[in-house]
């Protein structure tokens, strides 16, 4: 970039974050990792940046948001990650159908693995369906069809606990690796997330994680079967701007409403407390419902605005 002289203008580390997204301890730990971006050095030791360096940026955030891990990312040239935004950009294309498509086959290959009880063939196929379609899409269009599907196999009787079990254990190791690493680097605000007393199940908090990790949220996870004076402890060591729990139909809902009561008394009304799953009927006063993960994410996203507004500067 130059100006009307025609001398080339360099960016600072505040300028380049806000041109492309990218918290400046983010840039900074990119550059140690990874060698990008890699700045010039002032003679006092500021970093400055060429111009050619927001564009790359922008399309790693892009390949990020799609769900591909940073080491993976900041090292391509231009030319690699445009070809690989493509390829995301062609698969959000595709119809949404699962009947009679490829993803049908995907998913029946998943099942099949489950049958047989082969980790290896089940993480492969879990693996190229989220390189396929990102992680957006790997949320909506196969985990959530999958964990749907195999209750209805095991109560029809057409598969065992055993069979449920190893198949939630693949998924969780897959979500819990990818919302981590998706996790690494993020700056935002921090939300925990949980499950009440008794409440074993946490498969849909580790879908939840990852779409909250490509939010830029951070994360403090507590996971299943969490006292609920222990998550509002966490919420004020951590700062956290809100909580989200997960209810599986096996909770007992007379018991979670008054978990639910107390965690909300617990907290200041400032703190937002949502949750979601089919365990969760009309919730208490001060507990919001939330249906799908993209509004579970929107949700937040007008929560810490507002937060934002009201801290004190």
């Amino acid at each position: 970039m130059a100006d009307r002289t025609g001398v080339t203008t360099l960016l600072g580390i505040g300028a380049l974050s806000r041109a492309t997204g990218v918290p400046a301890d983010t840039l900074r730990t990119w550059e140690r990792r990874y060698g990008f971006p890699k700045p010039e050095r002032t003679p006092t030791g500021h970093r400055r940046y060429a111009a050619s360096a927001v564009e790359r940026l922008r399309l790693v955030k892009q390949a990020i948001e799609l769900g591909h891990r940073a080491s993976s990312v900041v090292p391509l040239g231009d030319g690699a990650l445009a070809k690989l935004l493509a390829l995301g950009q062609a698969a959000a294309a595709e119809p949404r159908s699962l009947v009679g498509s490829p993803k049908a086959d995907f998913l029946k290959s998943w099942f099949e693995a489950a049958r047989n009880l082969d980790g290896r063939a089940l993480e492969r196929a879990m693996r190229e369906a989220w390189t396929a379609v990102g992680a957006w899409r790997f949320i909506d269009e196969f985990a959530v069809p999958f964990t749907v599907g195999m209750g209805d196999r095991w109560a029809r009787g057409d598969m065992g606990v055993r069979h449920e079990h190893f198949a939630s254990e693949r998924l969780r190791d897959l979500l819990s690796a990818e919302w981590r690493a998706l996790g690494a680097n993020v700056s935002g605000p921090s939300v925990v997330l949980a499950t009440l007393p008794e409440e074993r199940h946490d498969l849909a908090l580790h879908m939840a994680a990852v779409v909250l990790a490509l939010a830029r949220f951070e994360l403090v996870f507590l996971g299943p079967s969490t006292p609920p004076l222990e998550i509002a402890q966490a919420v004020r060591e951590h700062a956290c701007i809100a909580v989200f729990l997960t209810l599986s139909r096996d909770t007992e809902r007379v018991i979670s409403q008054a978990w639910l009561r107390e965690l909300r008394g617990a907290l200041d009304s400032s703190v937002l407390v949502a949750a979601g799953g089919d365990g969760l009927s009309a919730p208490p006063p001060g507990v919001e419902r939330v249906e799908g993960f993209s509004s579970l994410a929107d949700r937040l996203r007008r929560h810490a605005a507002v937060d934002s507004r009201r801290r004190p500067r």
